[in-house]
């Protein structure tokens, strides 16, 4: 009888192997597909974990694609090369460019909440930016121009 049974389990797992579809468990979420795409985006999976043997993979906590493509941006112009010290800083921060790009620059400050709270035009290799009203905190300082050049360094005022 046990063989029986050995036999039974063995030949059932040969025809009815179960199927597994992406699926998402989370707190907010949207899914737009069309004929050639599937964009989807889910909110408030907690547990992340990764369990496979030699033949599968079994990710939960993120969405796995069914094909994966690069999307980003390629910046235009001219590449921008500086250092911001001293960080932390206490008066002042000094911005240094190694080359002045053919475009004026315009360096912005935000604070810790994502608001933009001051803006001074770069047009030389040394800058000196005052932070004499600014409270203590985390700041960042982004460097841009109207060719789409971006670039941000995150500091700390004492």
């Amino acid at each position: 009888m046990k063989h029986i049974l050995y036999f039974l389990l063995l030949f059932s797992f040969g025809y009815a192997q179960p199927t597994l579809s992406p699926s998402v468990i989370g707190s907010a979420g949207k899914e737009s597909t069309n004929s050639n795409y599937r964009l989807a985006w889910n909110i408030g999976e907690t547990v992340v974990t990764t369990i496979s043997n030699t033949t599968n993979t079994l990710n939960q906590g993120f969405e796995q694609p069914e094909y994966l493509y690069n999307v980003g941006i390629t910046p235009k112009g001219e590449k921008v090369t500086y250092s911001l010290y001293p960080n932390p800083a206490a008066d002042f921060i000094r911005l240094q460019i190694e080359k002045m790009p053919s475009e004026i620059l315009a360096a912005t400050l935000f604070n810790a909440t994502g608001q933009a709270i001051y803006t001074q035009k770069v047009n030389d290799l040394h800058t000196e930016i005052s932070l004499l009203a600014f409270p203590a905190g985390v700041y960042q300082l982004q460097l841009s121009n109207s060719s789409l050049f971006s670039s941000s360094i995150t500091f700390i005022k004492k």
